[in-house]
C-alpha cells in the first residue's frame, strides 16, 4: 500500500496546479502549484499492527490539507496544467457500499430523496449516522453550520427523530446500524480502495492527474469520461455493484 502511494506521489512534479479564492467578502488569493497540493498519505484507524490490521479507514489525504480543505467554490477553480477541472463524485457512497456488503440493491441516485424533506437534510442525517456508532439525538453543530453555509437550510427546523424515522422507512437496513458488524472504518476502507486504485490507475497508469477528495476525484475536463470509466471499474471491482456518479 505504501508503494502505491509513493508511485502516485512520484508523479506529482509532472503537472502544475493553480486555484483562486474569489469568494465575495473574502480577500482575493491565488494558490500556486504546491500551495494547492504537495503529497498524499493514507490515514488508517484502529490499526492493530498485525498483517491484517490495515483495513479501517485508509483514505488518501493531502499532506497539510491544502486543496481538500478548500471551500467547494475554490476547488472549482483548480486548473491542472492550465486546463479547467471537474469533480466527479460517488453518489451516496457509504450507503451504497453498506447495502452492497449485505447484498441488498439500492437506488443510489435517489437514495436521499424522501418526500417532505430537502435532500440535504436526509444526506446530513445519513452522513452523521454512518460516521458514528449509533443514532444521534440532536444535530451536530458542525453539520448544522455546514448545511446552512452550503445549502442555506437550517437543520434545526427539522426534528432529527422525524428525519430518522423517514430514513429508516426508506432504508430499513439502517435500523440495525447500532448493532452492525460493519462500522464507519470499514466503509472508509472499502471506499478508499476504490479511490486509491482509481487515482493510481489514472495518474501512474495513464498520466492523467487526479486529485481525490475522499469520495470524489478532480480531473482535467478533457479526461472526465476516461476518469468516470475507471472510477466505475474500480467500484465494481471492490464493491461488486455499479455506482451512481455526479459531477460538480
Amino acid at each position: 500500500m505504501g508503494q502505491q502511494v509513493n508511485e502516485i506521489n512520484h508523479c506529482r512534479p509532472s503537472f502544475i496546479l493553480w486555484a483562486e479564492d474569489k469568494r465575495p467578502n473574502e480577500p482575493y488569493r491565488a494558490y500556486n502549484d504546491y500551495e494547492v497540493h504537495s503529497l498524499f498519505y493514507r490515514g488508517f484507524s484502529n490499526v492493530n499492527g498485525g498483517p491484517n490490521g490495515w483495513n479501517k479507514g485508509g483514505r488518501l489525504y493531502a499532506l497539510g490539507g491544502y486543496y481538500q480543505q478548500f471551500p467547494e467554490t475554490v476547488r472549482a477553480t483548480i486548473t491542472i496544467n492550465g486546463e479547467a477541472t471537474k469533480e466527479i463524485d460517488l453518489t451516496a457512497s457509504h450507503l451504497t457500499i453498506l447495502h452492497a456488503c449485505h447484498g441488498i440493491p439500492i437506488d443510489s441516485v435517489h437514495a436521499y430523496e424522501i418526500e417532505g424533506f430537502p435532500r440535504a437534510v436526509i444526506k446530513a442525517w445519513v452522513t452523521m449516522t454512518l460516521g458514528h456508532k449509533g443514532f444521534h439525538t440532536r444535530w451536530h453543530k458542525d453539520v448544522v453550520a455546514k448545511v446552512k453555509d452550503k445549502k442555506g437550510i437550517d437543520l434545526k427546523a427539522y426534528s432529527i427523530k422525524s428525519v430518522q424515522a423517514a430514513v429508516l422507512e426508506k432504508h430499513p437496513l439502517l435500523r440495525n446500524w447500532e448493532n452492525s458488524e460493519i462500522r464507519w472504518g470499514d466503509l472508509h476502507y472499502l471506499e478508499s480502495k476504490v479511490i486509491v486504485d482509481t487515482v493510481h490507475a489514472l495518474t501512474v497508469g495513464q498520466g492523467i492527474p487526479a486529485l481525490p477528495v475522499h469520495d470524489s476525484i478532480i480531473v482535467p475536463v478533457s479526461k472526465v469520461e476516461i476518469a468516470k470509466n475507471v472510477l466505475i471499474e474500480m467500484f465494481e471491482k471492490h464493491i461488486g455493484v455499479t455506482p451512481a456518479l455526479k459531477m460538480e
